[in-house]
């Protein structure tokens, strides 16, 4: 396609040339054709097939680059001075493809390449003139890591953007070229506005000062040019063009909505002035733009102008997804049902096969939208926002900032979300971090903090904060957890000692204050003190530096750093365990827990770890696990010929309890034992201890004797994943496990390193041991030689007794 615009009236073609985006005015290369293969639906769409699309979209940019190694003609078009009707309009896009191919690989990572390195020096080196252009590189030089940025180039395109502003009545506007052109007809659209947002947004987020009146401009412009029906057009309403272009459209409208959230970053959030914008008709052009998106969400097309610009729209639906934190727009899961729509569109060569119509992007630019949406959209999600009853949204914006930062730090992109208690708590774990925030007294019906119980039991943590002068939040949180967890008191966190202190960038505690709420193998929950929330919404970035590294050790020891391909995140929960159904088995093994103590968190500490392992059981080897929660009384007549016993701390066994014990055992029973959480810094008084101190009591003191590899109940299982064990912080080793035999036989299995919360698959910093495939592969390997028939039950001849 090589159209050029001629000067004359506003006919189709010339309006039909106006498009949104600067590289949907270059040509497009040939399109091909969507592979056969069966049609993907919402519920098929895994973390797997989106990675394999975007990997699949990076391979086909980079082949579509010329020989060059770019994606523009290696040449400026010539003379700018032409008016653009004489001119043509594509030639203003120059160098814009290249810049959007660029931000779109650099999004899914790519920095490393030399062929990204090769088209980045040559991008750099342009002088460019559009508005697309220029802000497409902004971007860029935004989505870089710091050593690759340059501050010469954003300084003359952000200068090029803020000169370019037209004045229309008391608004900014912007079009093709940002500077009054010689015969220029229009004033500019939506479109042109829009990236001129995005690129001033980018600056300013480096450093760069946007004067105040671009901003009140723009802000203007959104709230006159909404339409009656909460959305946005291309052209503004004293434009002539043709009316299908001046109707309301999904593209623009979620461009609006993104252009004025970023808006609100500049003109309020940095000011500590939110609340002035709720009062104001931004914020109310927002409410009503959002309802417009909820009821006209459409996932496989532009509603409002469907078959162009496809992924453009698709593009700004992530956008003002990330800049709100919505998990919905209505009751649609934008983000997987779009998903469905583009996956669906891929080509046999890699390419989003998007658009057939006249004027419509080229397949370089759809394919380059998608997988800006998919690599984004896809990101982990740093943290949940609960959305309660009270005052819950004092800061609009502030883990938005929070999330900008950590996907700074880290070169890879990085989302928040909004969530409510009214679905199941396994809906909520596409983090693990729930953020809490008020100030007025905290109210949740008993089924609400069920749920948030259950959350934390399926590996969770709740972070409170209250972020308001307003009284009464604090005192309903202690009120809370003392409900929750009766057992349990905060206590301040001492962040010279903690893992949060030092997991990712180092804190001292004039730095932040915290409570934490322990249980003997994790922490339940923090209470932040102070204003870190101002600190994230303001972005200050310097001033406030410490609460971000806050922010960031939070996500880090929720986590247990794990690397974020690991995360969890829209795509991925990381209870998708407890979610599923267990599957159908055709082998049934019983497992018997014991109950020695009325506290439940001496024998019980991590309550869905036994569950978790009995599903991951049914789905990974066939077979169903019946577990039984048992007294030691009642072992015998429980029928169970395996038992799991944790510990956490000092227990004196009553003598009843382990003679019912023993009798169980010398009958052909065999008992589990693990010091759950694994080794303290000081041994003394510890379940290790306490239990090794009872064996040697009954047994004799050198009854409990270290396992040998040869011996036939661990015979195959090999070397497991250990996190922090034995001097290593992750690692595969021989179980170090321990036991008592009698008659040969191994009758009690002990292991001094964690099994239990390894079990629940949980990342935890505070335990030692097995990690979570390493618990599950120790279990389940000594479960199925137990239940064997016959079972390996005594240990080789040449060992000694």
């Amino acid at each position: 396609m090589n159209v050029r615009v001629l000067a004359g009236g506003d006919g189709i073609a010339t309006a039909r040339a106006r498009v949104w985006l600067a590289c949907a005015l270059m040509a497009g290369l040939a399109s091909s054709s969507a592979a056969s293969r069966p049609a993907l639906t919402k519920s098929s769409v895994s973390r797997q097939n989106v990675q394999r699309t975007i990997a699949g979209a990076v391979k086909y940019l980079y082949s579509a680059a010329n020989k060059d190694g770019i994606w523009d003609d290696p040449s400026p078009p010539g003379n700018y001075g032409l008016s653009p009707l004489a001119k043509g309009y594509y030639v203003y896009s120059w160098g814009g493809k290249t810049a959007l191919v660029l931000h779109a690989l650099a999004t899914a990572g790519e920095y490393d390449d030399p062929r990204f390195a090769k088209a980045l020096a040559w991008l750099m080196k342009q002088k460019l003139v559009s508005t697309y252009s220029v802000s497409c590189r902004l971007q860029l030089l935004h989505q870089l890591p710091e050593g690759m940025r340059n501050p010469d180039v954003l300084k003359r395109d952000a200068d090029l953007l803020v000169r370019g502003a037209r004045q229309w009545e008391d608004r900014l506007v912007w079009n093709y070229v940002p500077a009054p052109a010689v015969g220029e007809p229009r004033v500019g659209d939506f479109s042109n506005v829009n990236y001129a947002v995005l690129g001033l947004w980018a600056a300013g987020d480096e450093g760069y000062h946007v004067p105040d009146r671009i901003w009140q401009g723009l802000e203007r412009l959104y709230v006159h040019e909404q339409h009656d029906d909460g959305g946005w057009s291309y052209f503004f309403s004293a434009d002539q063009g043709l009316s299908d272009q001046k109707a309301t459209a999904g593209g623009m409208t979620a461009a609006g909505l993104a252009s004025l959230y970023l808006i609100a970053d500049r003109l309020y959030a940095r000011r500590g002035a939110m609340e002035s914008f709720r009062s104001g008709k931004a914020y109310q052009a927002i409410e009503s733009g959002m309802d417009w998106m909820a009821k006209r969400f459409n996932a496989s097309t532009n509603p409002g102008r469907e078959g162009y610009y496809d992924t453009y729209y698709f593009y700004n639906c992530e956008r003002v997804g990330a800049a709100a934190g919505l998990k919905y727009f209505g009751k649609h899961d934008w983000f997987r049902e779009i998903s469905v729509s583009l996956l669906n569109k891929r080509g046999r060569r890699g390419a989003i096969v998007y658009g057939k119509r006249p004027f419509d992007a080229p397949e370089i630019v759809h394919t380059a939208f998608a997988l800006q949406f998919l690599a984004k959209g896809s990101a982990p999600i740093i943290v949940n926002k609960l959305q309660h009853s009270g005052d819950w949204n004092n800061h609009i914006r502030e883990l938005a900032a929070l999330s900008d930062w950590m996907a700074r730090q880290t070169e890879r992109p990085a989302n928040w979300q909004v969530v409510s208690l009214q679905g199941d708590p396994e809906d909520l774990t596409d983090s693990r971090i729930l953020y809490i925030a008020g100030g007025r007294p905290l109210k949740l019906t008993a089924d609400e903090r069920a749920k948030l119980k259950r959350f934390v039991e399926l590996g969770g943590l709740l972070v409170f904060h209250p972020d308001s002068t307003a009284p009464g939040f604090l005192d309903s949180v202690r009120k809370l957890l003392r409900e929750l967890w009766p057992h349990f008191v905060p206590k301040d966190v001492d962040l010279s000692t903690h893992p949060l202190g030092k997991i990712y960038l180092p804190m001292t505690n004039d730095q932040a204050r915290l409570e934490e709420l322990t249980s003997p193998t994790r922490v339940l929950a923090f209470i932040l003190h102070g204003f870190p929330a101002n600190a994230w919404e303001q972005r200050l970035y310097d001033k406030g530096k410490p609460m971000f590294v806050l922010g960031a050790n939070l996500h880090y020891f929720a986590n247990d750093r794990a690397p974020f391909a690991k995360l969890p995140g829209k795509l991925r929960y990381f209870a998708q365990g407890f979610r599923d159904d267990p599957p159908k088995t055709d082998r049934k093994v019983k497992l018997a827990r014991i109950k020695y103590s009325d506290y439940p968190h001496l024998w019980n500490p991590e309550p869905a770890a036994m569950e978790h392992f009995a599903r991951q059981l049914a789905a990974r080897a066939n077979t169903t696990c019946e577990i039984e929660v048992v007294a030691p009384e009642e072992l015998a007549r429980s029928g169970a010929k395996v038992a799991h016993l944790a510990g956490v701390g000092a227990y004196d066994f009553p003598a009843e309890q382990w003679d019912a014990i023993d009798a169980w055992l010398r009958a052909g029973g065999t008992l589990i034992v693990d010091q759950a959480g694994g080794p303290r810094p000081d041994p003394a008084g510890t379940f290790d201890s306490a239990f090794r101190e009872l064996l040697a009591k009954r047994y004799g003191a050198e009854a409990l004797e270290s396992m040998s590899a040869a011996d036939p109940l661990l015979r195959g299982i090999g070397k497991v994943s250990l996190r922090r064990a034995r001097g290593v912080r992750h690692g595969k080793m021989w179980p170090r496990l321990e036991a008592v035999y009698i008659d040969g036989r191994a009758v009690i299995i002990y292991s001094r390193y964690d099994l239990t919360c390894g079990l629940l698959g949980a990342p935890n910093p505070l335990a030692v041991g097995a990690d979570a495939e390493g618990a599950y592969t120790i279990l389940s390997h000594l479960l199925g030689r137990l239940t064997a028939k016959p079972a390996p039950t005594t240990r080789p001849a040449s060992e000694p007794k």
